[in-house]
């Protein structure tokens, strides 16, 4: 009986071609299947990576502490205690109403509290921010101290972070952030405003009590102070406590408080008698006891 012949499909060597390309085909659509699958997700990945920058940008934008991270915080300006430089005969009232006058034309409002001591306030913005500090001032220095502020970033934290940040998504505070960078733990920081608002002051007067001339006459001399020795005393010592006043400045004040009342209550010079003019303050002359007058 004759056998069929064998085609090409009977081929063992062309069979197991065939078994290899379409196990190759198989395999090349399954990794292309997956490699769109992995780069499909590797681009949402960075989509969204984009989005959450975005927010975590415009929430770092929206802070409120925004002005500080801004620049809108510095290091206080402190000044020190400075020889005013004044003419020999020039008097603390004349002093004093000098810095009334220098504060009054740079926009503050002072409230002389003693003989030595002026506070003042001024407000930005419409009462938005507003700032206080103190002129003491003596016969030979002045000084001027902050004393309170409103909306103005004042800080005055005593010590850094000891726990510095784990990734760049833990944020600290502004002002501990400027601190690390520029001085000591209790180094005060406020919005530079402030800063020029008193070194121009603190300029200013200088030069204003510099070049005050000694009173010539009665028009020229400011009125006396008008409190009691007591009740200055107890408003200096009451300074003292609060901060503004320092233990030395205090022992100055009440030198010069206790100076001015012995002024004010010393009793007026005698005056001698002047030629032609009786004195009536003698006592008459009594008449003699025990005799008689004569014609």
């Amino acid at each position: 009986m004759p056998t069929a012949a064998k085609g090409p499909a009977d081929d063992p060597v062309i069979t197991l071609q065939s078994a290899a390309s379409l196990w190759h085909d198989r395999c090349r659509v399954v990794g292309r299947v997956a490699w769109m699958k992995l780069l499909r997700r590797t681009r949402a990945q960075a989509l969204a990576g984009r989005l959450l920058g975005s927010v975590v940008a415009l929430s770092i934008l929206t802070l409120p502490v925004s002005p500080a991270v801004a620049g809108q915080i510095v290091v206080m300006h402190q000044m020190e205690p400075t020889p005013h430089e004044a003419v020999d005969g020039v008097t603390l009232g004349q002093i004093r109403e000098t810095l009334l006058d220098l504060l009054r034309g740079k926009g503050w409002v002072p409230y002389p509290r003693t003989s030595g001591v002026i506070e003042a306030d001024r407000s930005l913005n419409g009462n938005k921010h507003r700032m206080t500090i103190a002129v003491v001032f003596d016969d030979r220095n002045y000084v001027i101290r902050y004393v309170d502020s409103e909306n103005l970033n004042f800080s005055d934290e005593s010590c850094r972070d000891p726990n510095p940040p784990s990734s760049p998504f833990d944020f600290k505070p502004a002002a501990r952030r400027l601190r690390e960078r520029t001085g000591p733990c209790n180094t005060r920081l406020i919005h530079p405003t402030y800063n020029r608002s008193v070194q121009d002051l603190e300029y200013t007067a200088l030069h204003a009590i510099r070049f005050l001339d000694p009173p010539r006459g009665d028009g020229d001399t400011p009125e006396p102070w008008s409190q009691s020795t007591e009740e200055e005393t107890a408003k200096l010592e009451a300074l003292q406590r609060n901060g503004i006043l320092t233990a030395d400045e205090l022992e100055t004040q009440l030198r010069l408080v206790a100076g001015s009342g012995q002024a004010a209550e010393a009793p007026a010079p005698e005056t001698a008698p002047s030629a032609g003019h009786e004195d009536t303050s003698a006592p008459p002359p009594t008449a003699v006891r025990g005799g008689s007058e004569s014609d």
